[in-house]
Order: C-alpha cells, then sequence, then structure tokens
C-alpha cells in the first residue's frame, strides 16, 4: 500500500525547509535562463482569457488594496522621478477621512461612492512618498481644488491651518 496525501505533504514540506535555498535558486536560475519565453507565454495565456484575467486583477486589488495603491504610487513616483520609499506597514488606514469626516471604505467593501475609497496623499508635494509625508484622506478630500462646495474648502482650510499651528 502506498503513503496517503498527508504523509507525501508532510515530506514535501520537511523536503522544501531543508533545501529551501537551493530550491529558490534552482528556479531563480531557470527563470533568468528562460525569462523572455515564460513571459511570452504568461502575456499569451492572459489574451486567451482576457474577461478571466480582468476578473482575476479585479479580485486580487480587492483582496488587498493598499498593495495595488502602493504599486501604482510606486510606478507614478518612478514616472516622476519623486522618491518613494513606502511599504504597506508604513500605511494606517483609518475608519474616517481626517478632513472630511466621511467613512472610508474597508479593505474588503466595495465603496458606494467613488469618493470614500481612500487615497495615499503627499503632505508636502515637494517632498516624496516617504513614512513621514503620506496620509491616508478620501478621494474626495484628494481632489477637493477641482470639484467641491465651499463648505467642504472651508473644511479642508480649517484643518490646514490647525496642522500648521500644531507643528509650530
Amino acid at each position: 500500500m502506498g503513503k496517503s496525501k498527508s504523509d507525501v505533504s508532510a515530506y514535501n514540506q520537511s523536503y522544501y525547509k531543508k533545501n529551501r535555498e537551493v530550491i529558490r535558486a534552482r528556479a531563480k536560475k531557470h527563470y533568468e535562463e528562460n525569462k523572455e519565453d515564460i513571459l511570452r507565454r504568461e502575456r499569451e495565456k492572459r489574451w486567451e482569457d482576457i474577461e478571466g484575467y480582468r476578473e482575476y486583477q479585479k479580485k486580487r486589488r480587492r483582496k488587498n488594496p493598499l498593495h495595488s495603491i502602493l504599486q501604482r504610487k510606486k510606478a507614478y513616483a518612478l514616472k516622476k522621478g519623486i522618491e518613494f520609499n513606502l511599504k504597506p506597514k508604513d500605511i494606517i488606514v483609518p475608519e474616517f477621512c481626517p478632513i472630511l469626516g466621511i467613512r472610508l471604505a474597508g479593505p474588503l467593501e466595495e465603496p458606494k461612492e467613488n469618493e470614500d475609497k481612500y487615497n495615499i496623499d503627499r503632505i508636502d508635494p515637494n517632498k516624496g512618498y516617504t513614512p513621514d509625508n503620506v496620509w491616508v484622506i478620501s478621494r474626495k478630500a484628494n481632489l477637493i481644488k477641482t470639484n467641491a462646495t465651499p463648505e467642504e474648502i472651508f473644511k479642508v482650510g480649517l484643518y490646514l491651518l490647525n496642522k500648521q499651528k500644531e507643528e509650530r
């Protein structure tokens, strides 16, 4: 009689733990030697089932929205030559927008309106994306300069005035 699935699984886990570095080095070498072919096959596979791939990406973004947001911010920073030194642990997403007080959609929630999504914003636009220069605010607060009521602009102004007084 052969080994059970759990015996095989336990053996495989044990083998991997003992040989982790060798296995990783072998996989890395294989990838480097076959990189172009691997990437080409992945692209072809995506285009064969583009709707399935889009659905996969959507689920992935929903599962870990902060990672997706940081990837986009990093690409933007690289394109613009802006410093980027953020990791997911550096970002604390509050329940409410610190400026407008609206509830921000949680990581697994579908935003009710586009404005309750959260954005990572630079406090000082002249500095980069660093842990001490970013905060999480609502998308609406981030776009408020171009699309806001006078009351909302007033709230932003009051908050920024208070923030400056605290820093002095």
